[in-house]
């Protein structure tokens, strides 16, 4: 006996055991939002823009790292019309500390620029303005038409979660 016909036709379920692939399967599948198939292009931009985007990104990035994604709800496609799109520039543990002495320096103590130091290195994210991206993250909110959240990510650490999507 087999599952009922509704899940034979849920793309992301395996169609031998109907179980979730979790690299094609999200909830909305089952009517908890709305479903969007595995992408390769973020929730809301087309393939042009995302190409685009890239290209800046890259361009204005590459002293940082070669590893850059877009996560969160539009790499999942759960974002809303109004939701951000979240950039990383994934760096190695390493080479965020280094990052970290570079744009911080050391901060007096007490002071609202060691309470930022502090908490970068909590999160393990350092954001644009701290790690000096804010006129690129600017560029992209007016190139893409929604808020963009740009920061440099500690691989392994706290926001270095999927769902992910390379940056061209």
């Amino acid at each position: 006996m087999g599952a009922p016909d509704f899940f034979r036709n849920v793309t992301g379920l395996n169609q031998i055991n109907y179980r979730v692939d979790p690299n094609t399967f999200t909830m909305g599948g089952l009517g908890y939002g709305s479903y969007n198939a595995p992408r390769g292009i973020p929730q809301g931009l087309t393939k042009s823009q995302f190409d685009e985007a890239g290209s800046l990104i890259r361009s204005k990035t590459g002293h940082l790292g070669d590893d850059i994604v877009v996560q969160g709800s539009r790499a999942g496609g759960t974002a809303k019309a109004t939701s951000d799109i979240d950039i990383g520039v994934r760096v190695s543990p390493d080479e965020f500390d280094g990052l970290v002495k570079a744009r911080f320096g050391t901060p007096n103590p007490g002071s609202a620029k060691e309470r930022t130091m502090l908490h970068a290195i909590q999160t393990g994210k350092i954001q644009a303005g701290e790690a000096g991206l804010r006129g690129l993250r600017r560029e992209l909110q007016g190139k893409l038409g929604m808020d963009v959240d740009l920061s440099v990510i500690r691989r392994g650490g706290p926001f270095d979660q999927p769902p992910t999507i390379p940056v061209p």
